[in-house]
C-alpha cells in the first residue's frame, strides 16, 4: 500500500528546504508589513497600526532564531550529532502553517470581518446573546481554521525534529511542543517585539 503522508523533511533535500523556508520567511515579512499584522511569537497574530518594514523583519527573525536555538540545544542534549541546519529547516518549514493563517487573515474581506467582530464582541461584552448568530458561526469557522493551522505547525515541527534529532521516542515530541509553547508564552510576556 502506498504511503499517503507527505513529509517534506524526507521527500526534499536540505538545500530545497532551506530555500523554501527562507522564501516563506521573506513572504511572511512582506505580508505582515503590508497587512498591518504582527506575528507575536510563532502562535499569535495581531492586527496593529502600520509599522516600519524592519519591525516585521525583526519580529519574525527573532521568533525564528529563538525557536531554532531552543530546539537545537534540546536536540543536542538528546542526540549530540544534531545539525543546526536541520533544526533551522524544521522551524522555517513548520511556520508555513502559520503563514497560511497570516495569508488568510490578511485578505481584506477577512481582515475587515475580524476587526468588526472584535468591536461587536466588545460592544456586547455584557450581553453576548445579542451577537447575531451568523457572526458567531463565522467566528467558529475561522476559529476552527486557526486551530487547524496551529495543528499543521506542530505536526510539521515534530516531524522535522524527529528526523533532525534521530528520535524514536514519542515523549520527545511532547517535550518539543511544550518547549515551543513555553518559549512563545515567555516571549510574549517579556514583550521583546517592536
Amino acid at each position: 500500500m502506498a504511503n499517503m503522508t507527505f513529509n517534506p523533511f524526507v521527500d526534499s533535500s536540505e538545500k530545497k528546504l532551506l530555500l523554501f523556508g527562507f522564501i516563506g520567511f521573506a513572504f511572511a515579512v512582506v505580508l505582515t508589513n503590508y497587512s498591518d499584522t504582527l506575528m507575536l511569537g510563532s502562535l499569535k497574530l495581531v492586527h496593529v497600526k502600520p509599522k516600519e518594514w524592519y519591525s516585521s523583519l525583526y519580529n519574525l527573525g527573532f521568533t525564528i532564531i529563538a525557536n531554532t536555538l531552543l530546539l537545537y540545544f534540546f536536540a543536542l542534549i538528546r542526540f549530540s550529532r544534531t545539525r543546526f541546519v536541520d533544526v533551522l529547516n524544521t522551524v522555517l518549514i513548520a511556520h508555513f502553517g502559520m503563514y497560511v493563517l497570516l495569508l488568510v487573515s490578511s485578505i481584506p474581506v477577512v481582515s475587515d470581518f475580524l476587526k468588526s467582530i472584535e468591536f461587536l464582541v466588545l460592544d456586547h461584552i455584557d450581553d453576548p446573546s445579542k451577537i447575531p448568530l451568523d457572526k458567531i458561526i463565522l467566528m467558529l469557522i475561522f476559529g476552527f481554521f486557526s486551530i487547524g493551522c496551529l495543528i499543521v505547525f506542530f505536526i510539521l515541527l515534530t516531524m522535522g525534529m524527529k528526523i533532525a534529532m534521530n528520535s524514536k521516542k514519542g515523549g520527545d515530541m511532547v517535550i518539543i511542543v511544550l518547549l515551543v509553547l513555553l518559549l512563545n508564552t515567555l516571549l510574549q510576556f517579556l514583550n521583546l517585539y517592536i
